[in-house]
């Protein structure tokens, strides 16, 4: 075992022994338990992970798995560079937490205090609007697909001023709902740019990193530069092959932090020690957001606070291009875990597998997949015709999104996909359902219309129930796409879409996107299995005018119909 900075133990595999004791934190570490778990995600010839397992400011256990470099067969360890994506997020928000304690802003500012470039949306959004998600911008990432921006395509902090600037409607009324919006994160790291007089990477270099002594560790605003150990990316092109897979962007804020597992380790023990940051800033990070309503949302700083198996836990996951991240701490047992890949592994489940050997015995509540079959045996069997019956596109005329109903996994389940996200339901009887997960506020309740057209009603959290119709069937597709034909302009993004008929189907055409097949789900109303959903918009004559485009994390942003030709 060898001694590093600030007293870290680095469990180094030396020799095969079955057990490890950790220096310091007084716990025996499993290895081979360990291995095991992390040989279901990759073999020796594959790119896959670093771990690390923190305790009582100590590491217990740390460990490359898989190759950081297929080219070269370098493999991944302690020490291999990752971008971890949206766990970024957590020092944004310290640095603007930082920036607050120095008087220079306060959270509650009006962003337009310091980006007067913004539009005046007639709203206030505030900077803990941005630091909460919930200030109804519209997410840069889906912003810049529908712009025309591919995945190759270099994007920087620019680009996505530029498309925030020239918005003209929010989602929603700034503080009435939660909603991911990488945009705030990024508009943070402009305020601390202009507040300070340092790019963020500067700044978290001088106030952050550099204190800490997290000497591998900075916000990545180059996608030229050279960075020693970096551990590449990659993605499958085939069963046998893979293809590397690298984030083209120079922006920060939301994403873009370069560091190690092994660095990662001083700013866990700093949450305990707060070298860095006042008990007043870290209060601050971990406080959880609140809405207009009142209600408080999981989301604090950055971070969420959330509850898993009756222990508080703070994390946050991250994903971009072929990375992927997990970050968990439990203040409770003082044990946290850091998991960067290098290839789309599922690192939150790996890392509740390996946390499981490190405070089974401290959980007060079943694990998951426990839970869900406990769960599930509450339901009422129904008959397989029944929910076939129920299945189907559904439309609420309040809302921008369609909603779909199919089987579940499990019997007696349906899963909804919509505005919000994808819930698993159980029925109470063959017309009422309610999600498996019983934190998930939700309920499903179907009926049938005075013309025998079926609809559903959807209960979620304390909101009105929201009604959907079952899309009709649409009888003549050619002759209806014929009024729909057209090109249809953006006026904030500066884009054009033409959608027409090719073959038997409705597409959308962009020019560098290229070809997206579209549903028609209901009169007036197309999608595609991505979740970009198309409203048309008519004059009083029937005639189209435009439409309104909303995906996950965009609502109603207009496109006006330009030429026939």
């Amino acid at each position: 075992m060898s001694y590093l900075m600030k007293g870290r133990v680095l469990i180094t595999l030396l020799f095969p022994s079955v057990f490890l004791s950790a220096t310091g934190a007084g716990a025996q570490v499993n290895v081979q338990a360990i291995d095991a778990i992390m040989a279901d995600y990759s073999g020796p010839t594959e790119p896959c992970c670093a771990l690390a397992v923190y305790q009582s400011g100590e590491t217990v256990f740390s460990k490359g798995y898989g190759l950081a470099n297929l080219e070269y067969d370098i493999p991944n360890s302690v020490d291999s560079v990752f971008h971890v994506a949206s766990i970024s997020k957590q020092f944004t928000a310290f640095s603007i937490l930082l920036l607050e304690e120095e008087g220079k802003l306060s959270l509650d500012d009006d962003i337009r205090d310091h980006l007067p470039e913004m539009p005046d949306f007639g709203e206030v959004i505030t900077i803990r609007h941005l630091l909460n998600h919930t200030s109804g911008l519209r997410d840069q990432w889906e912003l810049l697909m529908l712009a025309g921006y591919r995945a190759d395509d270099i994007k920087t902090n620019e680009d996505i001023y530029r498309l925030l600037t020239r918005q003209q409607e929010l989602n929603f009324p700034p503080g009435d709902r939660y909603l991911y919006s990488n945009s705030g994160y990024t508009l943070m790291a402009l305020i601390v740019e202009r507040l300070s007089g340092q790019t963020l990477r500067e700044f978290t270099q001088q106030n952050i990193f550099e204190p800490l002594g997290m000497h591998n560790t900075h916000f990545n605003d180059s996608l030229n530069e050279v960075v020693v150990n970096r551990s590449y990316g990659y993605t499958r092109a085939s069963k046998d092959k893979y293809q590397r897979s690298i984030p083209a962007f120079d922006t920060v804020g939301a994403t873009s932090l370069f560091t190690t597992v092994d660095d990662f380790a001083l700013w866990d023990r700093n949450f305990d020690e707060m070298e860095v940051g006042s008990s007043d800033v870290f209060e601050k990070l971990l406080t959880r957001g609140q809405l207009n309503s009142g209600e408080e949302i999981s989301y604090a700083g950055g971070v969420g606070v959330t509850n898993y198996r009756g222990l508080e836990m703070i994390s946050h996951s991250g994903a971009d291009a072929g990375y992927r991240g997990v970050y968990m701490r439990f203040p409770q047992t003082d044990i946290s875990i850091a998991l960067f890949a290098n290839t789309p592994i599922n690192t939150q489940e790996a890392a509740f597998k390996v946390l499981e050997l490190f405070q089974g015995d401290e959980y007060t509540e079943p694990a998951p997949g426990e839970e869900r079959q406990a769960q599930l045996a509450r339901f009422t069997e129904v008959p397989q015709d029944t929910l076939n019956a129920l299945t189907g596109s559904y439309r609420a005329a309040e809302s921008p999104g369609v909603w779909r109903v199919s089987r579940g996994s499990a019997p007696n389940t349906l899963m909804l996909r919509g505005d919000g996200g994808n819930f698993m339901l159980g029925a109470t009887d063959e017309d009422h359902f309610e999600a498996v997960n019983p934190e998930t506020r939700l309920q499903l309740s179907f009926f049938r219309g005075a013309d025998n057209g079926r609809y559903l009603e959807i209960y979620m959290d304390s909101q009105p129930p929201i009604r959907a119709d079952l899309a009709p069937a649409v009888e003549d597709l050619a002759s209806y796409a014929e009024a729909l034909t057209g090109n249809y302009y953006s006026p904030e993004l500066d884009s054009r879409i033409e959608i027409r008929m090719d073959g038997t189907q409705v597409i959308a055409q962009h020019y560098k996107i290229g070809r997206v097949p579209l549903l028609v789900t209901h009169e007036d109303v197309l999608s595609s299995l991505a979740g970009l959903v198309l409203v048309m918009d008519r004059d009083e004559t029937g005639k189209v005018t435009g439409f309104h485009a909303s995906t996950g994390r965009i609502l109603n942003l207009e496109y006006l119909k330009t030429s026939e030709e």
